[in-house]
């Protein structure tokens, strides 16, 4: 018999969206699913659009958290009542292809890895695209932990998020997402850790939607700051464990520092925060430029932190109107 499969899904005043996320899930082709609808508290009509979900089909499940407290620690509330022999989460604002779920799930037990992987669209609206309904996930490659761990230290391939991917259930054994910004950071290097294998294959099979309003394109908070502590803890995790991954971490790090620099106000470059961050970029910056492995674009950045944080700032400024604010206003 087929392995049931838990997708968890956060949520968050996302009624606008909602319905075409969960329409996405319960129309795949994989039927042996439950569909964990865990709501974070949202004040607009999320909770009814999930409980209507819940009477129509027996394979949705609904949690009403009763504290707001961000995307980890509801993907968490449904770790804990997930029954399934493998997890997979998706955001409730994107939308996945319709045997999206058949095609990961058929990786990883092809593969006989722990964790199998996708790569995700970006896209503005709602539409689907045809490409990527009918690709299969059959080109894919092996990866070991330490080859997948190198990925995401130079941003190649393997992203961060939880997306786009499935995992073995008990992966999650002791291990949780923590209550802090960049919690998919935070837990996927740790997950990977704990895996013997990993299939990954470069095709598109998920829908991510960009909002400008959304944790990658909003304004700035501070748990935004939050960037830095877990690329830290990346950092050492990873130091003493993967000793091969010694300059790839310090990588990681410094490309973390100048993701942060992005987005602080200009009116915080001197505060304590913009201090600190541009303290690690002088510190790290010699070593990105004599890594080979480095992209030349991080390259670049690094040999432009001389001329001072106001110019990086600048780049930044300029990088993030364009793949933000100007796309997502093309709609």
């Amino acid at each position: 018999m087929e392995d049931l499969i838990s997708i968890i899904i956060p949520i968050y005043n996302l009624e606008i969206y909602l319905e075409n996320c969960i329409d996405s899930i319960i129309n795949q082709t994989y039927k042996n699913i439950e569909i964990i609808l865990v709501d974070d508290c949202s004040t607009d009509g999320s909770i009814n659009i999930c409980r209507t979900y819940e009477k129509r089909d027996n394979r949705v499940k609904v949690v009403e958290k009763k504290q707001n407290e961000g995307a980890g620690m509801a993907r968490n509330a449904g770790i804990e009542i997930a029954q399934g022999q493998c997890i997979m989460f998706i955001d409730g604002d994107d939308f996945v292809a319709n045997n999206y779920v058949n095609e990961i799930y058929t990786m990883l037990i092809d593969s006989q890895a722990d964790i199998a992987m996708c790569l995700g669209k970006p896209v503005f609206n709602i539409k689907r695209i045809e490409s990527i309904e009918d690709e299969k996930l059959d080109n894919y490659e092996y990866m070991s932990p330490v080859q997948a761990l190198e990925n995401i230290c130079y941003q190649r391939k393997i992203t961060p998020g939880p997306w786009g991917k499935i995992f073995k259930s008990n992966l999650f054994e002791g291990l949780r997402f923590p209550n802090t910004g960049y919690e998919d950071l935070a837990i996927i290097y740790r997950l990977i850790d704990k895996a013997k294998l990993i299939a990954f294959c470069p095709v598109e099979k998920y829908y991510y939607l960009q909002r400008f309003n959304n944790t990658t394109l909003g304004k700035f908070n501070e748990k935004k700051l939050d960037r830095i502590l877990v690329a830290k803890q990346m950092m050492e995790f990873l130091e003493i464990k993967y000793a091969e991954l010694h300059t790839g971490a310090k990588v990681r790090f410094f490309i973390s520092n100048i993701q942060t620099l992005n987005v602080l106000p200009f009116s915080l470059l001197n505060s304590e925060y913009g201090k600190e961050i541009k303290s690690n970029i002088k510190e790290y910056r010699k070593i990105v430029l004599k890594d080979n492995k480095s992209k030349m674009s991080t390259r670049f950045i690094a040999l432009m932190s001389y001329t001072g944080g106001g110019t990086l700032k600048l780049l930044g400024k300029a990088y993030n109107w364009f793949h933000g604010y100007f796309k997502v206003n093309l709609k």
